[in-house]
C-alpha cells in the first residue's frame, strides 16, 4: 500500500494547482498520515515517506498563494490540520499551520498579522506608561522579572496574534466570498472558532504555548458577554496579554472594508469613540486609557491605514513572502 501513495505522489505534478492535481499532490500525504493515525504501529515503516510527504506538501501549499487555488486548497485545510503527525527532523506544525493560512484565507491571514502590529503597539505603550500591569504574565514575579523578560512578553504576544483566529480554518472563508453579513446560523458557526482553535492549537508541541490566546480574544473585559462564556479571567496571569489582543482584534477588523467585505469599515476615530464607550465593558479600561496618548493614536492611524494597504498589496501580488517577520 505504502507503494502506492510513493507511486501516486512522485506522479504529481507541483506545478499545477487544478483540482486533479490539488489532489494528486496532497491525497497520498494525508492517506498515509491517516494510516498511521490508525495504525500507529506503521509510523516507523512510513516514517521516510512521511518526511518526504512533509516536506513537499508544505512547499506545493506554500507555493499556492499565487496561482489562485484558495478554493482547491480549501477543501484539505482540515484535513491537513488534524491528520497532522509530529516526526523527529519533520516540519513543525506552526509552520504548516502558517502556509495553510495564507494559502487559504489570505486576507485572515493578513487580519493575524495586523492584530500583531496593533498588540505590540499597545504592549509597547502599556509598558512605557504602566509596566506593573505586567506582573505575573508569563510567570515574571518581581519588575525585574517583567524588564528581563519584555522581549520575550513581545515574541510570545505576537504569536499569540498570529495564531488567535486558527479556528476560523475550519469554515469556508464565507466572509469575505460574499458581500453580505453573516446569516444567524453561520455567525452560531463562527463562534464555535475560539473553542475550536484552542483545541488545534493545544494539539502541538509548537502551538500549544499560544492555545488560550484563541480561547480568550473574544471574552469580554466583565464576562458578561463575548464568548465562550464559561471561561473567565480570573486567575489567569496573561489575561492582560489576552485583552490586548481583543482590543487589537476589534480595531482591525472593525476598520477594515477589505478583509470585512460586506462593510465599509469605520474610521480610526469612531473606533477610538467606541473604545472609550466600551471600557469596563468590552475592553479593559487600563488598555483603553493608552489611547490618549497622540503617539499610540498616530502609531494604530498609520498600521490601520498605511501598513494594511502595503501588507494587502503583498500578499495578493505575486512575490508574498509566508516568512513571519522578527518581532
Amino acid at each position: 500500500m505504502l507503494d502506492t501513495y510513493v507511486n501516486w505522489l512522485n506522479g504529481a505534478d507541483p506545478t499545477q494547482y487544478d483540482w486533479m492535481n490539488v489532489e494528486n499532490n496532497l491525497l497520498p500525504v494525508l492517506y498515509t498520515f491517516w494510516l498511521c493515525e490508525a495504525r500507529p504501529e506503521w509510523t516507523d515503516t512510513c516514517r521516510s515517506f512521511l518526511l518526504e510527504g512533509q516536506c513537499k506538501s508544505f512547499e506545493y501549499i506554500k507555493n499556492s498563494c499565487d496561482k489562485g487555488a484558495y478554493e482547491c486548497m480549501q477543501r484539505f485545510t482540515s484535513y491537513i490540520m488534524n491528520s497532522y503527525i509530529k516526526l523527529d527532523g519533520g516540519i513543525p506544525f506552526r509552520h504548516y499551520y502558517e502556509n495553510i493560512l495564507a494559502a487559504t484565507q489570505p486576507t485572515l491571514y493578513v487580519h493575524c498579522h495586523m492584530v500583531t502590529k496593533i498588540s505590540l503597539a499597545i504592549l509597547d505603550e502599556l509598558y512605557r506608561q504602566n509596566p506593573d500591569l505586567l506582573l505575573y504574565v508569563n510567570g515574571c514575579e518581581t519588575m525585574e522579572g517583567v524588564h528581563a523578560s519584555i522581549d520575550k512578553t513581545r515574541e510570545f504576544l505576537f504569536y499569540c496574534g498570529m495564531f488567535h483566529d486558527a479556528g476560523k480554518l475550519y469554515f469556508l472563508d464565507t466572509i469575505n466570498l460574499f458581500a453580505r453579513s453573516l446569516f444567524n446560523e453561520e455567525f452560531d458557526l463562527i463562534r464555535l472558532h475560539p473553542q475550536m482553535g484552542y483545541e488545534l492549537l493545544n494539539k502541538w508541541d509548537s502551538t500549544r504555548p499560544y492555545a488560550e490566546a484563541a480561547l480568550y480574544h473574544h471574552l469580554w473585559y466583565d464576562e458578561k458577554s463575548g464568548y465562550p462564556r464559561e471561561y473567565t479571567y480570573k486567575g489567569n496571569d496573561n489575561a492582560i496579554l489576552y485583552q490586548i489582543l481583543t482590543c487589537a482584534d476589534c480595531l482591525n477588523a472593525a476598520t477594515d472594508s477589505v478583509g470585512r467585505a460586506y462593510s465599509s469599515g469605520k474610521n480610526f476615530a469612531d473606533m477610538l469613540a467606541d473604545l472609550r464607550c466600551n471600557a469596563g465593558r468590552m475592553f479593559n479600561p487600563d488598555l483603553v486609557q493608552l489611547f490618549d496618548s497622540e503617539q499610540l493614536q498616530q502609531q494604530i492611524e498609520t498600521l490601520i491605514t498605511v501598513d494594511r494597504e502595503q501588507l494587502y498589496r503583498e500578499v495578493f501580488g505575486k512575490n508574498v513572502s509566508l516568512v513571519l517577520q522578527s518581532v
